[in-house]
């Protein structure tokens, strides 16, 4: 089950889920679903300091790939939102982007390992893997 998108918090402090992710797709001019689905696989070896290091040593590419170019996006979106206003951020790197900014509150939501299962069937349905395995790729992902 995907989250809702919630209305504005009783504080007036604006929350920034699918809306970032909107924000980024307008700004990049790649589709929401492209940002979404390679943020999900993104790991250390895709990170852009990776990317840009390996473009210019191995492959003497001077444009960016595209996940650098929605990453510095990403980041340059989360920081003026964050000095702008109030707001909570879910995911997309806010808390890595935010690292630095003392007046943040970052918190780790998580489920157990059924919940999570289920989440992955949902969203991303059936396929020839195991679920078990699955939710252990994502753990493994997200720790990169």
């Amino acid at each position: 089950m995907l989250l809702p998108t919630l209305p504005p918090l009783p504080l007036d402090i604006s929350f920034y889920d699918q809306e970032l992710l909107e924000k980024i797709a307008a700004e990049t001019g790649f589709s929401k679903e492209f940002i979404e689905e390679a943020a999900e696989y993104s790991t250390a070896k895709n990170s852009p300091l990776f990317n840009l290091v390996m473009n210019r040593s191995l492959h003497g590419r001077t444009e960016p790939f595209p996940a650098d170019t929605f990453y510095f996006a990403q980041a340059r979106i989360t920081k003026n939102l964050a000095e702008r206003e109030s707001c909570v951020i879910v995911g997309r790197c806010g808390d890595y982007i935010l690292r630095d900014n003392n007046g943040c509150l970052h918190i780790f939501i998580y489920s157990d390992t059924d919940d999570r299962a289920k989440r992955i069937l949902e969203r991303y349905g059936e396929n020839e893997k195991p679920i078990q395995k699955r939710v252990a790729d994502k753990d493994t992902w997200r720790q990169l």
